[in-house]
């Protein structure tokens, strides 16, 4: 499946100038304050090319409703999909993909990425005690999954993260697939048990050549407190990764920051974004 992002969102949005990350490592961040207002965006366009069109969801307790255990949480908790063959008319449950087990501990907050060979992998959040994002793949992103492994290079503090692809190889660039998340199994009060929640701090952005196989770049966008983060693509190849920032660890953090760099600041010149834009 190939997402192509529409216009940059606008509006009046009230905007502290901080330093970013630009094409001469020099910074280049912008400090939004949690209240954000009159944001506009036109949709944008999917071009589907995959026989399903699948949307992860993470379904709670024994029936179809969902059952609360106090606090935000939802437990327990498993990840499937659901898909639509003819472009959002209507949709079908998948079969679940990553069960609640005694080691896949409550599955939620999934994301999902096409593969280069067409497979859909799903990346998990859970509050496993291996604390390492769970990742299963399927042929047609709702049936068949994969026995679902722990990915031992990307850490699990218990929240969310994201994925999005940078690039295909047949598209006469490499395959790259970008990777965020609180990059942290530590807690400031030492208390850390296997299975509960560490600070979130140290978003991080990954990036693999192998269709996430392994990681070959890691690298810290805010080392201190910071929380959920969601990272996109321009079409100009600018990384954006938006994400949560507070001044001590927390949930969700006091304000939203926006990271802007590229492929050169992201490797330290090792890689970079092709002529023609591959």
């Amino acid at each position: 499946m190939q997402v192509r992002s529409g216009p940059v969102a606008s509006g009046t949005i009230p905007i502290q100038p901080q330093a970013v990350f630009g094409p001469t490592n020099t910074r280049a961040i912008r400090t939004i304050p949690t209240t954000i207002r009159s944001v506009r965006s036109s949709p944008p366009t999917l071009v589907l090319n995959m026989r399903h069109l699948p949307v992860c969801v993470a379904r709670s307790g024994d029936r179809a409703h969902l059952h609360r255990t106090g606090g935000n949480a939802l437990r327990p908790s498993v990840t499937a999909t659901i898909y639509s063959d003819d472009r959002g008319k209507t949709w079908q449950a998948g079969e679940i993909a990553v069960p609640c087990t005694d080691e896949w501990i409550n599955p939620n907050e999934t994301v999902a990425i096409e593969l280069a060979d067409g497979r859909v992998m799903l990346n998990c959040r859970s509050e496993s005690k291996a604390h390492r994002r769970l990742v299963t793949t399927s042929k047609d992103g709702a049936t068949g999954w994969s026995t679902p492994k722990f990915d031992d290079a990307l850490l699990e503090p218990i929240c969310m993260g994201s994925i999005i692809r940078y690039s295909l190889a047949k598209d006469g660039g490499k395959n790259r697939i970008l990777f965020s998340n609180p990059d942290n199994l530590s807690r400031a009060d030492g208390k850390e048990e296997p299975g509960k929640n560490r600070d979130r701090k140290n978003v991080s952005v990954k990036l693999s050549y192998d269709e996430g196989q392994t990681w070959a770049v890691n690298k810290t966008i805010e080392p201190g407190p910071s929380m959920y983060s969601d990272i996109a693509v321009t079409k100009s190849g600018t990384i954006l990764c938006f994400y949560g920032q507070g001044t001590k660890p927390g949930f969700a953090g006091e304000t939203l920051r926006l990271a802007r760099f590229n492929l050169e600041w992201l490797t330290d010149g090792k890689d970079a974004r092709a002529a023609g834009g591959k």
